[in-house]
């Protein structure tokens, strides 16, 4: 099977059961997250209004492998970042594709507009 970079977007529909959140179910064990969009899921968890005991409990049932943040990747998110300015891409949507660049990871994303980058690597969207 696969290994895939999953964005935040993907991470959260799986987790509010939203359309496409089933196939990210699918492949959640054989994935793996930016510890920034890790840091990126739980803030979206307190914005949701979860207590810190929910987004624990969240976030510690997720069968899921972090990528540390390391120099450079986080050079590389500068890049893509300063890239793609015009299409309003997140730090959090840079610091993922550069995770899945550095390791040669297919990405899974609700965020249809990445479809349109030219990447090295596959981009899946989920809806």
């Amino acid at each position: 099977m696969n290994n895939f970079i999953l964005d935040s977007s993907a991470v959260l529909a799986f987790i509010q059961r939203e359309r496409g959140g089933d196939k990210v179910k699918e492949i959640i064990k054989n994935s793996y997250l930016s510890t920034v969009n890790f840091s990126e899921i739980v803030s979206k968890l307190y914005f949701f209004q979860f207590s810190k005991k929910e987004v624990y409990d969240i976030i510690i049932q997720l069968e899921i492998n972090l990528v540390d943040f390391d120099k450079n990747i986080a050079i590389d998110t500068g890049y893509i970042k300063y890239l793609n300015k015009k299409l309003g891409l997140s730090l959090g949507d840079c610091a993922c594709i550069a995770t899945a660049i550095a390791k040669n990871l297919d990405i899974v994303t609700a965020d249809k507009i990445w479809l349109n980058l030219d990447l090295p690597v596959k981009v899946i969207s989920i809806r």
